[in-house]
């Protein structure tokens, strides 16, 4: 039964890195998180504000594509580590469109969509930062 699962498991991991491999000219990036016990709640209500700036990024070009992975319950990776509860992959169509990220105003973007002062901008920054860390 482990050996159908595992034969399962590759085949999954190839469709979803076949789009990657076969133009090799995109760039994406994977970030894990790991959360604190019983963080979920906060953590889905941080990374619903960042949808919303996530797609207007999209919407203008500077990235191809955002998407976010609820993980499976799992072993971890060594004895002292939690495997992470959420994976975020963020895609683009080039070096270039990835270098131009860099410079993204993620503060002005979350203004524009959310409505919202620079200062409550900012803090929704620090959060996603502190997030990360």
């Amino acid at each position: 039964m482990q050996k159908r699962h595992l034969k399962i498991g590759k085949k999954l991991l190839l469709i979803l890195f076949l789009p990657f491999i076969v133009n090799a000219q995109q760039i994406s990036v994977m970030d894990a998180v790991v959360l604190k016990e019983g963080s979920d709640a906060d953590y889905l209500e941080i990374e619903e504000f960042w949808s919303k700036i996530h797609a207007d990024i999209i919407s203008q070009g500077k990235k191809m594509q955002w998407s976010i992975w609820k993980t499976l319950p799992g072993d971890p990776l060594t004895e002292d580590s939690k495997p992470a509860d959420y994976m975020i992959f963020n895609s683009y169509e080039s070096q270039d469109q990835y270098d131009a990220s860099q410079d993204v105003d993620y503060v002005a973007i979350a203004q524009k969509v959310h409505g919202i002062s620079k200062k409550k901008a900012q803090n929704n920054d620090q959060k996603e930062q502190k997030k990360q860390t």
